[in-house]
């Protein structure tokens, strides 16, 4: 351990690693760095956008059985929000970089030299595969990065404003976490060799840390809610979350970007409907020993021959880790979805193999967002969309979902109507949730989107539709002298959702 007296307020400057070369002086902010015994002023640091992590610089934990403590951080900020890159310091003197979002946390560390033949960032798509060191990796969220600024103490010197592009990479068949990170803006024609940093993704809850910040970042509805206006109605909109990114009006149902310095219009709603789903916004629950709460509805459709095909998605928050859980109801009854730790392998004739099953592809297609309902740790709004293949084995689904930045990988197993009405309290219908006004269309054979019906309505429907066509054959002939006897056809759909399979980086 290193100690010596800031160049520019006086106050202690510790460095406990080796490795830590410059440091943020959490007195006057004044970013030092070390020369031998001396500590020389480099200039002030820039000041961190407030979040909601509980981590702090501090704190300790535990990962693959090796202690570590938090010595200090990087904060980065992107089109969505900011993230931090915590540096750690392990006991065996070795140092890494811990991230943490959405109940979920990776731990990496640099590996010096590893990015000298990888391909040049603007080369590198969402779904693309590429090999370190012998292992396959799959791009999974490309995005372009601005370095906000540091805090305590760095292995290297970080100017705020740095434009860095940023890839996340996760392992083909195995359960390993890559970082790249460019060192110049992706503008420019040659963005270099990126810096490689390679560990695990792990729940948070098992690095079993302490000295954390007072503060739940997904918790609802004790303290800490804040009302702000809508931009596009002027209704007040209560935000319930510290991580919320999007959230919808109550009033116009216009979907709402939440930034840190206020609220931003999204997207204005545009259909008719309103929806009332039957597992309600901050419904809670007991799901197979894991409390839960519902935080959000998304409703998708795709397009096939021309007509609508809905399914509806619900993202439900575990208490206990912060992760998420997606609850899907369709023609076929209801699924719950969680993302999946690896990417599973390609195989040839539309397969994959997952955690050594086989799953054979049933559909694909473009999925669209048609209704958004609830809060967000991402920006969910109307008009979103995705390229979605869906693997199939026995009850068992696996859910691949790419957008123009980032691909998911989602891991949905049956459930039953029954069991989500024990769970939470409410009525379930067994094919998906009633909510809007029924609707007509079709379902794709193999789909498990229940199509513009309003889930759980088919029977409901069909008497209708019986009870209309023996009416109109009991009527007497049309007289164009005194009726209108055009004929007309039309389709309304209901609004279901889809899992936003979506996250944030890391």
């Amino acid at each position: 351990m290193y100690r010596a007296a800031c160049p520019n307020c006086g106050a202690p400057v510790t460095f406990k690693s080796s490795v830590s070369t410059y440091a943020v002086c959490e007195y006057c902010s004044s970013t030092v760095v070390r020369k031998d015994d001396q500590l020389e002023l480099m200039g002030k640091m820039a000041q961190l956008l407030d979040d909601a992590s509980p981590v702090q610089i501090g704190a300790s934990g535990t990962f693959l059985q090796q202690n570590f403590q938090v010595v200090g951080r990087t904060q980065f900020s992107y089109e969505d929000g900011s993230w931090n890159e915590w540096h750690v310091l392990f006991d065996n003197g070795r140092s890494g970089w811990l991230s943490e979002l959405n109940g979920r946390s990776t731990m990496v560390i640099e590996r010096e030299g590893a990015g000298a033949s990888l391909p040049r960032f603007m080369e590198l798509r969402p779904g693309q595969q590429i090999a370190i060191e012998g292992n396959r990796y799959e791009v999974a969220y490309l995005t372009q990065a601005q370095l906000v600024g540091g805090q305590g103490e760095l292995p290297f010197k970080i100017e705020p404003g740095t434009k860095v592009p940023v890839v996340d990479l996760r392992g083909v068949g195995h359960n390993v976490f890559a970082t790249l990170e460019y060192p110049n803006a992706v503008e420019e024609a040659d963005s270099g060799a990126p810096r490689v940093f390679i560990g695990r993704d792990v729940p948070f809850a098992e690095l079993k840390m302490s000295g954390l910040r007072d503060v739940r970042v997904k918790e609802i509805g004790k303290g800490g809610t804040r009302t702000v206006d809508c931009p596009n109605c002027g209704a007040g909109i209560t935000i319930q979350r510290a991580d919320t990114k999007s959230i919808t009006c109550s009033s116009c149902h216009s979907t709402v970007g939440v930034e840190q310095g206020g609220v931003a219009l999204l997207a204005k709603y545009s259909g008719a409907e309103v929806i009332e789903p039957p597992l309600p916004i901050g419904q809670k629950g007991a799901l197979d020993g894991r409390k839960l709460q519902i935080v959000g509805f998304l409703q998708r459709y795709v397009v096939e021959d021309g007509e609508r095909y809905f399914w509806d998605e619900y993202v439900a928050l575990e208490e206990k880790t912060g992760q998420y859980v997606w609850l899907t109801c369709g023609e076929d009854g209801w699924k719950i979805g969680e993302l999946t730790g690896t990417t599973p392998e390609q195989r040839s004739g539309g397969a994959v193999v997952y955690e050594g099953k086989g799953y054979n592809l049933v559909e694909n297609g473009t999925a669209v967002t048609d209704y958004v309902l609830g809060e967000f740790s991402w920006r969910a709004k109307q008009g979103d969309k995705a390229w979605y293949q869906t693997f199939r084995m026995g009850d068992s689904d696996i859910s691949m979902e790419r957008t123009g930045n980032e691909v998911t990988w989602t891991k949905l197993t049956k459930t039953t109507g029954a069991a989500l009405s024990k769970a939470f309290g409410v009525n379930v219908p067994e094919a998906g949730g009633s909510h809007g006004t029924p609707a007509f269309g079709a379902v794709p054979p193999g789909s498990g989107a229940s199509a513009g019906i309003g889930c759980g309505m088919i029977i409901l429907i069909a008497i209708v539709v019986l009870i209309i066509i023996i009416l109109l054959s009991l009527r007497r002939d049309c007289d164009p002298r005194y009726e209108n006897c055009s004929s007309s056809s039309g389709s309304s759909y209901s609004r279901g959702s889809s899992g936003g399979f979506g996250g944030g980086h890391k």
